[in-house]
Parts: structure tokens; sequence; C-alpha cells
């Protein structure tokens, strides 16, 4: 029975541990994944940002033949 005990109380003593490293891991996910601090950068940089373009310029035929040439040449080696 003792020994049940001793197993019963460093399962309690690692789970003890392991909520405390989780709350740890929360608070530091907090500190990126605050939503507040990212409504205010957006909000205070929004002329900024529509300016940017973020259209994708498309590939040609052309550029995909060279593009896959070069990798099965490099794979090749």
């Amino acid at each position: 029975m003792s020994d049940l005990e001793q197993e019963n109380t460093k399962l309690k003593l690692e789970n003890e541990e392991l909520k405390k490293q989780k709350n740890l891991l929360e608070t530091k996910l907090k500190k990126y994944s605050n939503p507040d601090r990212n409504k205010k950068y957006y909000h205070t940089h929004k002329d900024d940002l529509k300016k940017r373009n973020y259209k994708k310029i498309p590939i040609t035929k052309e550029q995909k033949k060279i593009y896959n040439k070069n990798y099965y040449e490099k794979k090749k080696l």
C-alpha cells in the first residue's frame, strides 16, 4: 500500500508542476496573441496598410518551365 501511496503522491506533484508550466505558457502566449495590441497597431497604421499592394503577379508558363528545369537539375545532383 505504501508503494501505491508514494506513486500517487509523485503523480500529484507531477500534475501540479504540469499545471504551473501550462499557466506559464498560457501567459507567454497571451503576450504574443493579444488582440488589443493588434487592433491598436492596425488602427494607427490603417492608411499605410491600405496603400500596400498585396496582389501576386501570376507566373507565366515559360517561368514555370524554367523553375521546373532548375529544380530537376538540383534534384539530379
